[in-house]
């Protein structure tokens, strides 16, 4: 299971062996005649999931391998060392770009969410920098995550370059390399249905693109991660 080290995975009960110092929580609930997924937050009427054996499954994200009632979603809790980094990027933010990003620090500080909204090639990317610095240095986790790949596969060099320090991930359905534990994290919003409350930060790039915007599978995904 090490893995899994950092992300919720799916134990049947009459396997569960897992003890500390993993956590776990039922991998769904009943609500009088419905069921609710507790991955992806779906609910579905008891007799449309119904299985042979009597227990239910969830359609919904059958596709992440299937979930059932007679099993618990299980998590890894786990400390990041905290990092006091020194940015390595090729450019200076201009003074309009400085204010932003010391809002961002300060609304992460106080546990605000923040929208930036600007055109492309604005230096969004270049904002963030300094709020990943600050939650590093508490010894927090980051993900930074697109609905689109072609996005998370542009970021994930130039945040290997700004925090060379740092060991990080480029993950989604097809990635060359396999799950591991990072403190740093790029991938798909479809991604953090495997994560519980895993982050202290999460950056949402193209918060308004196609699947993420109005999919409340990929919302609920993003708030329990």
């Amino acid at each position: 299971m090490t893995n899994q080290k950092g992300r919720q995975f799916f134990v049947l009960d009459e396997t569960m062996n897992v003890g500390k110092p993993f956590d776990s929580r039922p991998a769904m609930l009943e609500q009088g005649q419905r069921i609710v997924c507790q991955r992806c937050g779906s609910s579905h009427r008891k007799p449309s999931v119904q299985l042979p054996i009597g227990s239910y499954y969830c359609p919904t994200c059958i596709r992440y391998g299937r979930i059932t009632s007679n099993g618990r979603l299980v998590i890894q809790p786990t400390d990041s060392p905290a990092i006091d980094h020194h940015i390595v990027w090729p450019g200076a933010l201009t003074p309009f770009q400085q204010k932003i990003s010391q809002q961002l620090v300060s609304n992460c500080r106080q546990k605000r969410s923040s929208l930036v909204w600007s055109v492309t090639g604005s230096g969004k990317t270049e904002m963030i920098f300094e709020t990943i610095r600050y939650v590093r240095q508490e010894g927090g986790r980051v993900a930074i995550v697109s609905p689109r790949i072609d996005v998370c596969r542009e970021l994930f060099p130039r945040i290997q370059q700004a925090f060379p320090q740092e060991e990080s991930l480029l993950l989604y359905g097809k990635s060359e390399e396999p799950y591991r534990y990072t403190n740093i994290l790029i991938a798909t919003t479809h991604q953090l249905l495997h994560f519980y409350r895993s982050f202290q930060l999460i950056v949402v790039d193209e918060v308004d693109a196609f699947p993420y915007e109005g999919d409340a599978q990929l919302r609920y995904g993003l708030y329990n991660a």
